[in-house]
């Protein structure tokens, strides 16, 4: 979709997969939960990407963050981990568009050398995912480990067998987030929502975290 700004989309995400990386690295020294994690990486990629300036285009990053409501509220009042808001502004387009995330920790090198199945039907990650799926379909799990972060869409893991996850195509961050950023992918409901206002989604979906990444067209800015 935005194949004529490839070069500053490819920065950033390289940026954006750099701090992501480096936080898989402290996995189980100083970061022990996915929770931990998230904040910490949305804090890495607003200090990261706001106010770059890079491929004519101009960068800024928003995070919000629900609060915590209680011991009894904590999972069940989410609907999701992570929310987030990709946008892209310029003469004659403005696009925004959002994705619902789910976060999970696995403490394996890597899902390739499992030699069991990651997750048994009865762990709640396949009851988040269905929670989000019942939102959209633009719904996803990111499998944090110290290799890196994998990536799988809810609506497959769901109706796969747990034995079989091993197995299902999984992207990388980098993929996922160029795919993001140049295709037609994502919910336009979530990036609509959070052009009114980024808390307004975050309550609305019942997302925990939320980081809106917002590209302008210099020319625009002039």
């Amino acid at each position: 979709m935005f194949h004529g700004y490839n070069k500053g989309i490819q920065a950033v995400v390289g940026q954006i997969v750099s701090q992501t990386d480096d936080l898989c690295g402290r996995i189980g020294r100083s970061v022990h939960d996915e929770d931990d994690f998230t904040s910490r990486m949305a804090d890495r990629i607003e200090r990261s990407v706001d106010g770059a300036f890079v491929g004519g285009m101009t960068w800024s990053v928003e995070t919000r963050k629900l609060p915590w409501r209680g011991p009894q509220s904590e999972e069940r009042r989410f609907g999701a981990d992570l929310g987030l808001v990709l946008r892209m502004s310029g003469k004659g387009f403005d696009v925004s568009k959002g994705y619902l995330i789910q976060a999970k920790m696995v403490d394996h090198i890597d899902l390739e050398l499992f030699s069991k199945p990651p997750f048994s039907k009865s762990d709640r990650v396949f009851g988040q995912c269905e929670d989000m799926l019942r939102t959209t379909s633009e719904a996803y799990v990111w499998l944090y480990s110290p290799a890196g972060i994998s990536i799988l869409r809810a609506g497959s893991m769901v109706n796969t067998a747990p034995e079989l996850i091993p197995q299902m195509r999984r992207q990388s961050l980098h993929g996922f987030m160029t795919r993001a950023f140049m295709s037609w992918s994502g919910d336009y409901r979530l990036g609509d929502l959070s052009k009114k206002s980024l808390e307004m989604m975050t309550e609305e979906f019942r997302v925990k975290q939320a980081v809106l990444i917002h590209a302008t067209e210099a020319r625009a800015e002039e």
